[in-house]
């Protein structure tokens, strides 16, 4: 099923390029939004774009300080990481709920740290985010999969400035009780849950090259 959907969206696509960069919050090493993500991030590639998954536990970030960054300006991977996500075109989200909230690894390592302004540019708070567009997912062992942690996410990223893809719409897929869902390999035997993980990337694109499409009229 999951082929299929991928399949449609894959043939019915406009030859507009779609660069995204994906991120899980979880930096654990069997996490079930990471293994969530790459089902997404396959859906997303059958569908025609180029993916980079952005991995925090590889940043070398410390805790955001003004003081530190008053000292010493702004890390390199942090300065690296505002480039990829300034000349992306889209952001795919996979964010574990901690506390009703989001991961503060994924606060401070993709949102804290890449918001700060370059040093010496005339670039604003968060120009790195400004118009991107966003898609989240969450997968969760709670019953109701990681929704309030995903509500957070819209806000933040709402906040600074980029388009999250309406919830209404289906535009979040959310995967209550992971904990059954997900083999300890990361794989999702679950026929139904992979093609909604993997037709949310595919839509994601789609979602991403209609206002591509618009920005052109």
């Amino acid at each position: 099923a999951g082929t299929d959907i991928t399949a449609f969206f894959l043939a019915n696509s406009t030859t507009i390029m779609v660069k995204i960069i994906a991120v899980s919050g979880s930096t654990r090493a069997h996490s079930w939004n990471s293994s969530a993500l790459a089902i997404a991030v396959r859906g997303a590639e059958r569908a025609g774009a180029t993916v980079e998954i952005v991995r925090l536990n590889q940043l070398n970030l410390p805790l955001y300080d003004g003081d530190y960054e008053a000292a010493h300006g702004l890390p390199a991977d942090a300065i690296a990481l505002k480039h990829k996500l300034a000349e992306c075109d889209g952001i795919l989200i996979a964010s574990p709920e901690y506390n009703a909230s989001i991961s503060g690894v994924l606060k401070n390592h993709f949102i804290d740290w890449p918001s700060r302004p370059t040093p010496g540019s005339t670039e604003g708070p968060a120009a790195c985010f400004a118009g991107k567009k966003v898609a989240v997912l969450a997968a969760s062992p709670a019953q109701y999969g990681g929704v309030r942690g995903l509500v957070e996410v819209r806000r933040i990223f709402e906040c600074v400035g980029a388009k999250v893809m309406p919830a209404d719409a289906q535009g979040e897929v959310l995967v209550p009780k992971a904990h059954e869902v997900f083999t300890p390999a990361g794989e999702c035997p679950n026929g139904a849950i992979h093609a909604r993980l993997e037709a949310h990337g595919a839509r994601f694109v789609e979602f991403i090259q209609g206002h591509q499409a618009a920005a052109k009229n």
